[in-house]
């Protein structure tokens, strides 16, 4: 399984009462309105499918939630918590997964509840913003449905959570539920109820119509609930039947460590087992973690471009190239840059999945001492120790390319953590004709010499709009790992002191 963004093409073909002469005047009309944005086709056809196919409708709505998220914008922030102030993220704190079964009707399910019961750790302007986040980012994958339907499990919450419920909030909230949002929502289902639920009803009601009212059903036993939504949609740790949802290794994650593994299944599981011990020993690398916006006017896509070119090598590598595109050292961090680049290598195996392996292009243009400066060799030897024995691609190629004479520095970083077989990977290229002998120019942007008629920019700009689509994904894949409580083994490996086997993980 791959994260594939959702096109219009399939949504015409999926759904033939979507008139195509309606979206092209929707596609017309909405350059002619006074401050709307640029909405894409794809969610013209989604405002559509949600207004029953009514043109006028359409348009109604389409103004409404455009104009709402400015008068709204931290509903839309996407912003998770500060992780310069906090350790954990939403998803060490909330569950808000679209399940992958629908209802018998077609109904998408979307569950939410708490992961972590502190009230503390509780935030509810991010809990909104980032499940508004992840609907839309569902949206994006999957295209239009009848509806949605939400379970609500109330276990874990007490008091200390309806204080942080700010009523400002919630009011703004309720009015895109029913007013301005491009999902229509069709039940909502509160399980694991107990007296706390009065308690948040009597802070929500005043905000609700009466039809969403009525969608509300609770809950007190499982069974009861099963006789509305079916159990075989509902994962196992829920009493349902479908395979169990909360920190599973997902099926395309094992797939891709299967192919790395060279189809080895003892391999694969060695491979497995240690990646997530190392997302244990090293969180920093999968934190995802940009630039804050509260220290600086710019974020790492300002200062690094990292794109996968479009065109593969002759051999099927998929090319990934990444150079500075601000080479002023003061916003060099090295530890967001191997965070991001993490994340980045993730969405591309998400949204490409397998392939015979990567071509690694380094543009070294612009680095000089300060750069090497901030450069930590514990997150050096670290790194290098990920790439080579626990990451889920394979490596088939290093180019590093506009070569000057810090070179021999940043080798001598770097070689004393490598093996001889990424080592002999290595090609150190100063002459452009030396690079186009294993990366053919066609494959190569023009900027850097090569017919490819796409910029680093623009291909980075497009990786950015993939991440963007896919960001909860990727941070719940990242937020798995291997809980080391559990491991009955006391061997450790000598190069990062962690255990060399899996115990926790359950891969269905």
């Amino acid at each position: 399984m791959t994260y594939k963004l959702n096109t219009v093409e399939a949504e015409f073909a999926k759904d033939p009462k979507i008139n195509r002469d309606d979206i092209k005047e929707l596609v017309d009309w909405v350059p002619t309105v006074d401050n709307m944005p640029k909405v894409t086709e794809y969610m013209l056809v989604q405002f559509y499918q949600v207004c029953n196919y009514d043109l006028e409708k359409t348009k109604k709505l389409i103004k409404l939630c455009y104009s709402f998220k400015t008068n709204a914008m931290e509903l839309f922030s996407g912003q998770d918590y500060d992780q310069n102030r906090y350790d954990y993220t939403f998803y060490d704190v909330n569950y808000c997964i679209p399940l992958p079964e629908t209802t018998n009707e077609g109904y998408r399910i979307l569950y939410v509840g708490l992961k972590d019961f502190a009230s503390s750790k509780y935030d509810f302007p991010v809990m909104v913003a980032v499940s508004i986040k992840i609907v839309l980012a569902t949206i994006l994958e999957l295209g239009t449905c009848p509806g949605y339907v939400i379970v609500f499990d109330v276990q874990g919450f007490g008091i200390g959570h309806l204080l942080s419920m700010h009523i400002s909030i919630l009011r703004k909230f309720f009015f895109f539920l029913q007013e301005a949002s491009p999902v229509r929502v069709t039940g909502i289902h509160v399980i694991h109820l107990h007296s706390i639920f009065d308690k948040m009803m009597k802070l929500m009601s005043p905000f609700m119509k009466k039809e969403l009212y009525d969608m509300i059903k609770t809950y007190s036993t499982m069974d009861d609930f099963f006789k509305v939504v079916p159990k075989e949609a509902i994962p196992t740790d829920l009493d349902g039947q479908y395979p169990k949802t909360r920190d599973q290794l997902s099926e395309y994650m094992v797939i891709q460590f299967f192919d790395s593994a060279e189809h080895s299944t003892q391999r694969a599981k060695e491979l497995i087992d240690l990646h997530y011990s190392f997302r244990v020993d090293s969180p920093e690398f999968f934190s995802c973690k940009d630039y804050s916006p509260s220290q600086y006017n710019y974020k790492f896509s300002d200062v690094i471009n990292v794109c996968m070119l479009p065109k593969p090598t002759p051999e099927g590598y998929r090319l990934i190239y990444a150079g500075f595109k601000d080479v002023n050292p003061s916003k060099f961090n090295f530890e967001i840059a191997l965070s991001m680049f993490t994340k980045l290598m993730i969405i591309t195996v998400m949204s490409e999945g397998a392939c015979p392996g990567y071509a690694f292009v380094f543009d070294i243009k612009g680095i000089v001492l300060a750069h090497l400066a901030s450069v930590s060799i514990s997150l050096v030897r670290r790194y290098l120790y990920f790439v080579q024995e626990a990451i889920p691609l394979k490596v088939k190629a290093v180019h590093v390319i506009h070569v000057h004479s810090l070179i021999d520095k940043i080798m001598m970083l770097a070689k004393p953590f490598l093996k001889k077989e990424l080592y002999d990977l290595i090609y150190i290229q100063s002459d452009m004709n030396e690079f186009y002998k294993t990366v053919t120019p066609e494959c190569v942007p023009v900027e850097l010499g090569g017919t490819l008629p796409l910029t680093i920019d623009e291909m980075t700009n497009q990786l950015i709009e993939r991440e963007s689509a896919l960001d909860d994904f990727v941070k719940q894949e990242l937020s798995l790992k291997s809980d080391e409580s559990k491991r009955l083994e006391t061997k450790k490996s000598e190069t990062l002191s962690m255990n060399g086997s899996f115990k926790k993980l359950v891969i269905d």
